[in-house]
Formats: C-alpha cells, sequence, structure tokens
C-alpha cells in the first residue's frame, strides 16, 4: 500500500420532515429550481448517513461515527466496516468532525457499551471548549427539545470518553499522510479531514456541506448552522481547492462516490 485507502461506510439513513426549512431556509422555489433542486416535493429528505474510513499500512482510522442505533434506519456501521474487513477492536483512531448526534451516537451502544474498544478519540479543542462551556444553541433554528438532545447528547460524549479524549489544533497533522483543517459554521470547531493519497487529496468535510445544492450555491446556509457566514466561508474555501488541486470530496450528508 503506496498510500492510504479512502473508503466512505454507511451508517444507514434518515428521512427528514419538511427538510427545506432546515436545508435552505428562505430561498424561494425558482431560486431551489435554478441550483437543480425540485422544489416539489420537499415533503421529506432522505440524507445518507456516511463516515470514513482511512485505512494505512498501519491503522484503521474512522471518520465520525453515525447515529447507531438511536434510530431505526442507522447502526448500520459495524455491518459496513465488517464487509471491508475491519472489525470493531481493529479501529484504532475516530476523528470526530464535531459534536453532533448523528456523528457520535454511533461511538456507544443503547446499553451504554463501547461500539470500538481500542479506539483513540480526537476532537479539535475549539470543538471541546464550545461544548464544555454548554452553549445555549439559541442561533439553531430547531426546536428548543432539538437543542435539548444535542446539547444533552455532547455532555455524554465528553463525560464518557473523557479518559480517552485527545483534543488537537484545528489543523493537526495527524500522520504523515493525514492532516486537519479548520472547517468551522456548522459548529465552531468543525473540522475537516485532508487524506494525501496517490497524487490526489481526499477532503472530507463533515457537515460543511449538507444537501449536493450546497456545492452549487455554498451562500445558501442551513437552518442548523450555528454561523453562518462562517459556514459559507467554509464552503468557499473547500470550493476553491476542488478547482485548484483536483481534490476529491466525501460529506458525511452528500451521496457518496461508486466504489467497488
Amino acid at each position: 500500500m503506496s498510500g492510504p485507502w479512502v473508503l466512505p461506510v454507511s451508517d444507514g439513513y434518515y428521512e427528514y420532515a419538511h427538510p427545506k426549512d432546515l436545508l435552505f431556509p428562505g430561498v424561494g422555489a425558482e431560486e431551489l429550481s435554478a441550483a437543480g433542486v425540485p422544489a416539489d416535493p420537499w415533503r421529506s429528505w432522505k440524507s445518507p448517513y456516511t463516515p470514513t474510513l482511512i485505512r494505512t499500512r498501519d491503522a484503521a482510522v474512522l471518520v465520525d461515527a453515525g447515529a447507531g442505533d438511536v434510530l431505526e434506519t442507522t447502526g448500520r456501521l459495524v455491518m459496513s466496516l465488517e464487509g471491508r474487513g475491519v472489525r470493531p477492536e481493529d479501529v484504532d483512531l475516530i476523528i470526530v468532525t464535531h459534536l453532533h448526534p448523528d456523528h457520535v451516537c454511533g461511538l456507544w451502544t443503547r446499553d451504554g457499551g463501547s461500539v470500538f474498544p481500542k479506539a483513540r478519540i480526537l476532537l479539535s479543542d475549539r470543538e471541546y471548549a464550545y461544548w464544555r462551556d454548554e452553549p445555549d444553541l439559541l442561533g439553531l433554528a430547531v426546536p428548543q427539545e432539538a437543542r435539548e438532545m444535542i446539547r444533552m447528547i455532547a455532555a455524554r460524549f465528553l463525560t464518557r470518553y473523557a479518559d480517552r479524549l485527545e483534543t488537537v489544533p484545528m489543523d493537526a497533522r495527524i500522520t504523515p499522510h493525514i492532516r486537519l483543517f479548520p472547517a468551522p459554521g456548522h459548529t465552531p470547531g468543525h473540522i475537516g479531514v485532508e487524506v494525501s493519497t496517490d497524487g490526489v487529496p481526499v477532503l472530507i468535510v463533515g457537515d460543511a456541506f449538507l444537501h449536493p445544492a450546497h456545492l452549487r450555491r455554498p451562500e445558501w446556509s442551513a437552518a442548523v448552522d450555528v454561523a453562518p457566514d462562517d459556514a459559507v466561508r467554509t464552503r468557499r474555501r473547500i470550493l476553491d481547492r476542488m478547482r485548484e488541486e483536483s481534490a476529491q470530496l466525501l460529506g458525511f450528508h452528500l451521496p457518496p462516490p461508486e466504489t467497488e
């Protein structure tokens, strides 16, 4: 193996009701149509939940862990990994892009056990500080019960993994082939992961893009972006890198590329 393998691995999906106001608040039907997004039907949106597996010569690295068995349509990550020849105990490192439930609940089972018993867990220092200070999340245009659930899951993560969690700068180099890059906006400490493969960088961007339309219209922020202006700047920086470096893109909620 001359460079890492980068493989999307499915945790399943979730079907969001009334997604237009979640993904594109304030955007009209004509603008959506011009961007290739059908204005109807918008009663629901079936979003993939796709962590990423990075296989290096010496380690198995996972970026995000999915929602686990908290949803009926998720919890498929272990099966997906085993289909790639990776058992849960083989995972050495888990990089968490941000502390939202659909990215971290797959770390533990319904009865509280650890899904990946030997893995170190990595989080950006800024993301850690943001959730440690218990933000009120009033900037999120979601119901109060959803804000409470998001905050509760983040607090549970910080408590449960206090002895296994490593916080690092948002631009830290993890291995010779893997480094982090700042991607704030969706949350203040949101990070992306750049993997140097054989000549083509792969950018794993978490929730910097929530829908394919955000690739065409990066200025359309979602209701779940804590800092919309930062989210727009992040998307534009990533798009610039895709053009300038021919970088490949993997997003947690974007349709994954076809793999053999």
